[in-house]
């Protein structure tokens, strides 16, 4: 609502504040001060609103300061639904994969395997794309009907 309402404040400051708020809770979900806390609240404290912040810099900065996003960014953007789509099983099947190796709850050992798995998610979301959802939009668009051209009207 702000950046559609033109209020557009320091989107810089919003996407490093974002980046280091991921990075903290990487940090903090590996403690001890997690323990014991579950739900959803937590995910949104963690993940949610550091994101909420990415976002919302990067936007304003397009918006406010003709940011132009690189080219993979934009096709990130194109291949969103499909990475909502499949995220979920992709990190599943990761999930499985790694629990049969015993891996050190350690931090070092945390932030390469969280990236290993967002990296997996997003390469099976662009599989996704590419082999399911261009080729039946595609599909789609040959079916459609094509629009007529108006012609005027004489009483």
């Amino acid at each position: 609502m702000l950046v559609l309402a033109g209020r557009i404040w320091a989107p810089r400051a919003a996407v490093i504040a974002g980046v280091m708020l991921l990075v903290a809770g990487t940090v903090v979900s590996g403690s001890t001060v997690v323990d014991g806390i579950t739900g959803g609240w937590l995910r949104v404290a963690l993940v949610g609103i550091p994101m909420t912040l990415v976002l919302y810099g990067a936007v304003g900065g397009e918006l406010r300061h003709r940011w132009v996003p690189p080219r993979f960014l934009v096709q990130v953007g194109d291949a969103s639904y499909s990475l909502y789509l499949v995220h979920v099983p992709v990190l599943s099947v990761v999930g499985i994969g790694l629990g049969m190796v015993a891996l050190d709850p350690a931090l070092p050992v945390r932030v390469p395997v969280l990236t290993f798995a967002a990296l997996t998610a997003v390469g099976g979301g662009f599989a996704f794309y590419v082999l399911v959802e261009k080729p039946l939009i595609g599909l789609v668009h040959d079916w459609a009907p094509k629009p007529r051209r108006a012609t005027g009207h004489q009483p």
